[in-house]
């Protein structure tokens, strides 16, 4: 998709104007905390082992389903304009190897859907994941993944005035993609579930017109 599309959707259309000074500001003091937390896990390695699984569970499905969380977000919760989020949700399914337990290979699918001023699009997204266990501490896992897709990109656009139609139309592409992302898993005491917080980079547009976004995840294995 023309990135001056996305830059005029999200200027124009898409959001209204907000701090976003502020967002950037706590973003950055979040990497920070994040980086300096996995320096010092690296660092605790040399004292600290890895913990192994207790579990022989080689399968997982992993589910998500929220808001994208951005500088709109923000700017709909404050003036109660719930129904302009752009929701996400993904499905996921991992099998851990059998000679290589720290490795998992499976497939992730997610969609992306808003129905935001004048337009309404969603972003439907396959591919192949994998995802390699780096190290354990008690019961937080410390992963990295990555992903290539194929997605199919739609947009629809309505009640246009004059002015706008000679400026919108409506999208229908398909597009690759991928990302890499560090990955924090949270376990609980059977190991059976766990939450994932993940933050994925890419050199392609991800979501809403950013390279790199947040991504919230449950777990099952069994």
């Amino acid at each position: 998709m023309p990135s001056w599309i996305l830059n005029s959707l999200s200027d124009n259309i898409l959001t209204k104007s907000i701090n976003s000074n502020q967002f950037m500001k706590l973003k950055f003091i979040f990497l920070l905390f994040f980086f300096a937390f996995e320096f010092f896990t690296i660092k605790a390695q040399n004292y600290l082992a890895d913990v192994p699984s207790k579990t022989n569970l080689k399968h997982s499905i992993g589910f998500q389903f929220n808001p994208f969380i951005d500088e709109s977000f923000w700017h709909n919760i404050s003036t109660l304009e719930l129904s302009d989020f752009l929701w996400v949700s993904s499905l996921r399914y991992l099998y851990a190897a059998e000679k290589a337990p720290r490795l998992r290979l499976g497939s992730e699918t997610y969609l992306t859907y808003s129905k935001r001023g004048v337009y309404t699009g969603y972003q439907l997204s396959i591919g192949p994941l994998i995802r390699y266990d780096l190290f354990s501490l008690q019961r937080l896992t410390f992963s990295a993944e990555f992903s290539p897709s194929l997605s199919y990109f739609n947009i629809k656009f309505r009640n246009l005035n004059e002015q706008q139609a000679g400026l919108y139309n409506d999208i229908s592409e398909f597009r690759f993609a991928y990302y890499i992302a560090p990955v924090i898993s949270l376990r609980s005491k059977n190991e059976r579930w766990s939450y994932d917080f993940s933050w994925k980079f890419s050199g392609k547009k991800l979501i809403s017109g950013k390279n790199h976004v947040p991504s919230f995840k449950i777990n099952f294995r069994f």
